[in-house]
C-alpha cells in the first residue's frame, strides 16, 4: 500500500463508495436486483455493504478494503469512537448489510463479546424490514424449555412488515423468515452459531450455541425517536447507533469527527457532494469528513459508533422525550 503514497497522516475527508460483497446462501434469491445490485449468479443471499472486506470504488482510494483503510489510516476514517470499538482487530467495526431471505433462515445465536471464542468479537445487530411478503414472520426468541432435541417447537414467531425496526442482543435465539428482505447493521463479525436449520444438511453447532443462549431475551421491536424534523434514531445501543432520515430538496449533515459512518439510501436517490446514490447504494463517510450537504428526494438510514450520553441520550431528552422511551431503544443494553 505504501507504493499509493497513503501516509498515516493522510486526510481522507471525502465519502468513499463501496463496492458490495455477495453471498451466495441456500436460503437466498435475486430479490436484491431490484436494489441496484448487479448479482452473479446464483441463488444471492447477502450484499455486504460494508464491513472490512467492503472495496471502495473510485478516487484515490480505489480498490483498497476498508478493513485495509482502517489499519493504514484509523484515527481519518474512524475516529475515536470507531477506533475504541475496532480494539485490537484494528478492522472496520460496522457491518451493513442488506438481506434477501427466499427460505427461513437457520435458527442461530451469536455469543456477546466475552463469550466470543479468542481474536473474534461478539454481534449484537439491528433490522429495519424494507420488504415482507403477506404472513412472513421473524422468530425473535424461544418459550418453555430449550434443548437441542425441541428448540424447532420452541420458538417464538413475530409478524412483520415494511418499516417494522427489531433490535437483537448477543444472546438471542433468532431467525429471519422467508418473504423478509430487510437492512442489518451489527457488529462486525462472523460468528454465527447454528442451532437448528429445517432439515437442510448443514453443520449445526449446538455445542458452542447452547451455552450462549440467554432464553429470555427476544428479538425486540423497537419504536422510533424523532430526533427533528428530518431524522429519527431507529436503534441505540454501545455497538452502533441507527438513524433515519428524509430528505426533500437539500439538507446539511453535520461533521461528526469521533465516528465513521455508513450510509445507505433506502428510497429515491440521493447526491452526496456531487456523488450520486442510488437506492440500495451505501457510501462510507469518514470520521474526518466535514459537513456535507445531501441533495435529493430519499430515505437514508445511517450507521455511526456513538457516544450513547452525548449523541443519543441528551438530543432526544431535548427532542420532548422520556427516559423510558429512550432506553427501549437499546439504550440501556449491555
Amino acid at each position: 500500500m505504501a507504493g499509493r503514497g497513503l501516509g498515516r497522516k493522510d486526510r481522507i475527508a471525502a465519502p468513499l463508495l463501496l463496492r458490495p460483497s455477495f453471498d451466495h446462501k441456500v436460503w437466498g434469491g435475486r430479490r436484491l436486483e431490484s436494489w441496484g445490485k448487479t448479482l452473479p449468479d446464483g441463488s444471492v443471499g447477502e450484499s455486504l455493504e460494508s464491513g472490512a472486506e467492503a472495496v471502495i470504488e473510485g478516487g484515490r482510494f480505489d480498490g483498497i478494503a476498508l478493513g485495509d483503510l482502517a489499519r493504514m489510516m484509523p484515527m481519518a476514517l474512524l475516529g475515536t469512537h470507531g477506533m475504541a470499538a475496532a480494539g485490537s482487530l484494528g478492522d472496520f467495526p460496522l457491518l451493513v448489510k442488506l438481506i434477501d431471505a427466499q427460505q427461513d433462515l437457520s435458527i442461530q445465536v451469536h455469543p456477546s463479546d466475552a463469550a466470543a471464542p479468542p481474536g473474534k468479537r461478539g454481534k449484537t445487530e439491528a433490522w429495519l424490514i424494507l420488504e415482507s411478503d403477506e404472513g412472513s414472520s421473524l422468530v425473535t426468541g424461544v418459550t418453555g424449555v430449550v434443548d437441542p432435541d425441541s428448540i424447532g417447537m420452541s420458538i417464538v414467531r413475530e409478524p412483520v412488515r415494511a418499516g417494522d425496526v427489531f433490535f437483537v442482543m448477543a444472546g438471542t435465539v433468532h431467525a429471519i423468515g422467508a418473504g423478509v428482505l430487510l437492512y442489518e447493521v451489527q457488529q462486525t463479525s462472523d460468528v454465527t452459531y447454528r442451532l437448528y436449520d429445517w432439515g437442510r444438511p448443514r453443520e449445526l453447532h449446538l455445542e458452542q450455541g447452547f451455552p450462549v443462549i440467554d432464553p429470555l431475551l427476544r428479538a425486540r421491536r423497537v419504536a422510533p425517536l424523532w430526533l427533528d424534523d428530518w431524522r429519527e434514531v431507529l436503534v441505540a445501543c454501545r455497538h452502533f447507533l441507527l438513524e433515519r432520515a428524509t430528505i426533500d430538496g437539500s439538507r446539511i449533515l453535520d461533521a461528526v469527527p469521533a465516528t465513521c459512518r455508513v450510509l445507505t439510501v433506502i428510497e429515491g436517490d440521493l447526491a452526496i457532494d456531487g456523488l450520486r446514490l442510488p437506492v440500495g447504494g451505501s457510501v462510507v463517510l469518514p470520521a474526518d469528513i466535514p459537513a456535507i450537504r445531501l441533495i435529493g428526494h430519499a430515505r437514508a438510514v445511517v450507521a455511526s459508533i456513538p457516544d450513547l450520553d452525548v449523541d443519543v441520550v441528551q438530543p432526544l431528552r431535548a427532542a420532548g422525550h422520556d427516559d423510558d422511551a429512550i432506553q427501549r431503544l437499546g439504550v440501556g443494553a449491555p
